[in-house]
């Protein structure tokens, strides 16, 4: 068995991976609107999950499973515990760089400071 606090550091130690862009995340089930996000290294897996559920706090999900999906460990954290700050930025990190993020905000950014008219232009059919 897995401590919470072995992947409390393991949680800890991803995100300061994503954030040196050192991991390849990808959606777990396509694109689209995209809740979970999985890292696949060869005989493992790491899923990052944002649950909402309408009556209870939310909460994100970082399941460690084998190849074929079977959890081995799985750490959370709700948006009222002391490591919600953690587990969100570990998902926003992962939401990053499969969406590409700080990429688009950098093109938006830069068409702004342009002098020149922006946008794509509108041609009614």
């Amino acid at each position: 068995m897995i401590s919470q606090e072995k992947l409390r550091q393991l949680v800890e130690r991803l995100l300061t991976k994503s954030r040196a862009n050192q991991v390849n995340w990808r959606p777990e089930n396509g694109f689209g609107k995209t809740t979970s996000f999985v890292l696949e290294l060869p005989r493992s897996r790491v899923v990052v999950e944002y649950v909402s559920p309408t009556t209870q706090a939310d909460l994100i999900r970082v399941r460690v499973a084998n190849k074929d999906g079977n959890a081995v460990a799985e750490w959370s954290a709700d948006e009222d515990a002391a490591d919600w700050p953690l587990a969100q930025s570990l998902f926003t990190e992962a939401n990053r760089v499969v969406l590409h993020g700080d990429e688009i905000l950098k093109e938006v950014e830069t068409a702004i400071e342009s002098m020149d008219v922006i946008g794509e232009e509108f041609i009614p059919s």
